[in-house]
C-alpha cells in the first residue's frame, strides 16, 4: 500500500470523526462522541503509517519534502487534539478541527509532491531533528488553536453550550513548542555556521507566528473584547503557521531565492 492511499484513508476516518463531530453538535442521538475518538485515533495510525512510508521513500526525515512535512503537521493536530482534549477530561468535539486535519492529511497525500533538497552532514544531527520536531509540534498546535476557535463559533451558532476544548490550552502548547524550537534552532546555527539564523526562511516566519500567538494568548483572559481579539489573533497564527511551513518553500524555488 503507498502513501497516497494510506492518507487517504486516515483523511475518511478525520471525515467520520468530523461528521461524528457535527451530529454531536447538533444534538443527534447515538454514540458520536465515542465514535469521533476512535475514528481520530485510528487515523493516527493510519497516518503514521503513511508518513513512515513517505520517509522511507526519501531515504530520510527531512524537512525540506513538503509531503513529510503536511502529514507531520495533520499528525502533530490530532496529537495535540487528543493529548489536550485527555488532559481536560473532554472528548475535544468540533467538526472544524477534523476537516482542516484531513484536508492537510488528503492534500499531503494526493497533491503534494515529494522530495526536496538532500540532507547535509551536520543537518543529520540531533539537535537539527529536535527542533524540526518541535516546530511541527508547535504548529500543529496554532493550527488546532484557530480550528477550536472557528468549533466554538459554530457551537455557538447553535446555541451548544457543552464544554470544549479551550484555543487558549493549544495555544500555549504552540507557544511553548515553537518556542523551544525556535530556541534549539537558534543554538544549533551558532554551533554550525556561527550565525543565529540558518538561513530558512520559515523559522523567520515563525518567529514572526509566535509573536502573533503570544499577543492572543495574552487577550484570552481579557473581557468580551479582548477574547474576541485573542480569536482572530489565533486564526491569523493558524494561517501564518500553515503558510510559514509549506508555502514560503514553494514561493523560494518559483522565486529562484
Amino acid at each position: 500500500m503507498t502513501t497516497e492511499l494510506w492518507s487517504a484513508l486516515a483523511a475518511a476516518l478525520l471525515a467520520a470523526a468530523a461528521a461524528s463531530s457535527g451530529l454531536a453538535l447538533f444534538g443527534v442521538r447515538g454514540p458520536w462522541r465515542r465514535t469521533l475518538v476512535a475514528a481520530r485515533a485510528a487515523s493516527l495510525v493510519l497516518l503514521a503509517v503513511a508518513l513512515g512510508l513517505a520517509i522511507s521513500a526519501q531515504g530520510e526525515p527531512s524537512p525540506f519534502d513538503l509531503r513529510q512535512l503536511a502529514l507531520a503537521l495533520g499528525l502533530a493536530m490530532i496529537i495535540a487534539s487528543l493529548g489536550l482534549a485527555w488532559r481536560r477530561d473532554t472528548d475535544g468535539a468540533g467538526p472544524v478541527q477534523d476537516l482542516v486535519a484531513g484536508s492537510l492529511v488528503l492534500a499531503a497525500g494526493l497533491a503534494i509532491r515529494p522530495g526536496g533538497t538532500p540532507l547535509t552532514c551536520a543537518q543529520r544531527s540531533l539537535p537539527f531533528a529536535a527542533y524540526w520536531g518541535l516546530l511541527i509540534l508547535g504548529a500543529g498546535a496554532l493550527l488546532l488553536a484557530g480550528s477550536t476557535v472557528l468549533d466554538l463559533g459554530l457551537a455557538a451558532i447553535v446555541r451548544r453550550g457543552e464544554r470544549r476544548l479551550p484555543p487558549a490550552d493549544a495555544a500555549f502548547l504552540g507557544l511553548v513548542a515553537v518556542g523551544g524550537g525556535l530556541a534549539i534552532s537558534a543554538w544549533w546555527s551558532w554551533r554550525t555556521m556561527g550565525s543565529l539564523l540558518s538561513g530558512d526562511a520559515r523559522q523567520v516566519w515563525l518567529a514572526a507566528t509566535w509573536l502573533v500567538a503570544s499577543m492572543g494568548l495574552l487577550a484570552w483572559p481579557l473581557e468580551r473584547q479582548g477574547r474576541r481579539a485573542a480569536a482572530i489573533l489565533a486564526l491569523v497564527a493558524a494561517v501564518m503557521a500553515l503558510v510559514g511551513l509549506l508555502a514560503i518553500p514553494e514561493l523560494q524555488r518559483m522565486w529562484g531565492l
